[in-house]
């Protein structure tokens, strides 16, 4: 049974001391406005390749919060805050990133896309410079791809214009809550001014067809050397048939010139509706990275108070008072140097050092340490015997219970204890029956890992990853299970339940 070890007092947090929730109620509390409908809730995703796996493009918990939220009935408000450029590619090559029930479309500068910039390699001599980071900050996409999907900015100089250049960037399909019948939808953008004039750029919402859904503004530029400005399109009701796009910059031939003149930058972009609900944003998606990394990874980001405050004034935009969850797993890879499998000590200062990181971006924008909160835990099981990569004698075992006393000796940090959702037996069992070999029984047995003796395609085993998203883009074909929403579903009942 949990017991509560410090009573409320005024904003005192309640500290759970187990066995499925340590720490601070905050997270609970936040979940349960967000379930009541009286309040909204942005959840940040921080992690390795857990955060956004499948076999075949995006998935992990950053989808699986998504869906198991819809799943439960309540509101979505807003897709991720999304980038409108990544390091990724040749010059002139085009991205496209699968996101939850949609796509981001993103093109590399240069090349075929010429005047059209990367903000990391070319905006440096500008006071744009500011939003290139300096540590690895890959949201989406690969942090192993070379160069990896690093985020940057759409950059373009004065004396490149005009510029006749064209993407749908964020899109949502037809069957996103936001794309439901006689929903409020806006595209918004956040870009910088500058002293020079002149510049100015186009942001516009489709259809599935492409119609454009208002008459064509453009939005100018000019103004301060340097700023973070929102902009937001007017309103589309949505007719509930079809899919929505939103582009910053849309021409197609015979239309007017002048659509992008610089000069311009494109920080990040998103679709909202204004009222209280969730959204889910993706802020680290480092494959491979054991804590340590991770950890370092995010206190070098000098730039991260520019995604909080975007996740917080959208959100008081559409409703809410600006909270925000920041969601953490590792543990199951191995480190450098030297290879070190995870240990209690390493995963707890990690955890330590990307919470107060955090925190410290909040506080700097001015913001109220109530409105921010946290869930850590650690990576789920992979074997029979608890050991991490390289781990042996069951190490993640310790580490579990470390970073359970964390979060009673933190009283600001929540941590679940997800082995006791689902273990390795549980997880290898799935929905059904595992055979003596250690198959799915044929029609029965379906495990929530991503990929157990070529089934439910072919290639190697891999219990690092849970089971979620395609198994391959023709089709696209979906994975029998959904591990990863069952274990968000999962964390979210204990959460509420604390």
């Amino acid at each position: 049974m949990r017991t509560r070890i410090l009573p409320r007092i005024g904003t005192q947090p309640v500290v759970n001391s187990g066995p499925n929730v340590y720490g601070s109620d905050k997270a609970s509390r936040f979940l349960s406005d967000l379930a009541a409908g009286t309040n909204s809730l942005d959840i940040v995703v921080v992690g390795d390749s857990n955060t956004g796996s499948a076999i075949s493009d995006m998935w992990g918990y950053h989808h699986g919060f998504q869906q198991t939220l819809n799943d439960r009935g309540y509101t979505c408000y807003a897709t991720p805050m999304l980038p409108t450029q990544t390091d990724f590619g040749a010059a002139g090559s085009q991205q496209t990133i699968g996101t939850w029930r949609g796509s981001l479309q993103l093109y590399q500068g240069g090349g075929a896309n010429a005047p059209l910039l990367n903000g990391n390699t070319s905006g440096g001599a500008t006071p744009y410079a500011a939003w290139t980071s300096n540590s690895l900050v890959v949201r989406y996409g690969s942090s192993s791809a070379t160069p990896p999907s690093k985020d940057s900015y759409a950059y373009i100089t004065s004396a490149s214009s005009p510029y006749w250049f064209s993407t749908f960037g964020v899109s949502i399909d037809s069957n996103h809550p936001l794309a439901q019948p006689s929903q409020v939808l806006k595209y918004r953008v956040r870009y910088g001014t500058f002293t020079t004039a002149g510049g100015k750029f186009c942001p516009m919402i489709f259809n599935g067809s492409s119609v454009e859904q208002f008459g064509r503004t453009h939005q100018s530029t000019t103004g301060a050397s340097y700023s973070f400005t929102a902009y937001e399109t007017p309103a589309v009701t949505t007719a509930g048939t079809t899919s929505y796009k939103g582009a910053w910059s849309y021409v197609t031939t015979g239309q007017p010139v002048n659509n992008v003149t610089g000069p311009v930058a494109i920080h990040s972009q998103s679709l909202y509706r204004p009222t209280k609900g969730w959204a889910v944003t993706a802020h680290q998606y480092l494959g491979g990275y054991s804590s340590d990394m991770i950890a370092t990874e995010v206190s070098n980001w000098q730039n991260l108070s520019l995604y909080l405050q975007e996740l917080r004034e959208r959100q008081i935009a559409a409703g809410g008072s600006g909270r925000v969850l920041l969601v953490y797993q590792a543990g199951v890879n191995a480190g450098t140097p030297g290879n070190v499998p995870e240990n209690p000590t390493k995963w707890v200062t990690a955890a330590r050092d990307i919470w107060n990181a955090y925190k410290a971006a909040w506080v700097s924008l001015g913001y109220p340490l109530e409105d921010l909160a946290c869930c850590f835990w650690c990576s789920h099981q992979i074997n029979a015997a608890d050991n991490s990569s390289l781990g042996t004698g069951g190490n993640m075992i310790a580490v579990r219970a470390a970073a359970n006393q964390m979060a009673i000796d933190n009283p600001d940090m929540t941590v679940v204890d997800i082995k006791r959702f689902l273990n390795y037996n549980q997880l290898l069992m799935g929905t059904g029956d595992i055979g003596a070999a250690g198959n799915p029984v044929a029609g029965n047995g379906k495990p929530y890992y991503q990929r157990i003796n070529n089934w439910p395609a072919a290639g190697p085993d891999f219990y690092a990853h849970l089971s979620g998203g395609w198994t391959n883009n023709v089709g696209p074909v979906f994975h029998p299970t959904d591990g990863y929403t069952m274990m968000c579903n999962n964390i979210i009942v204990a959460l509420l339940s604390a």
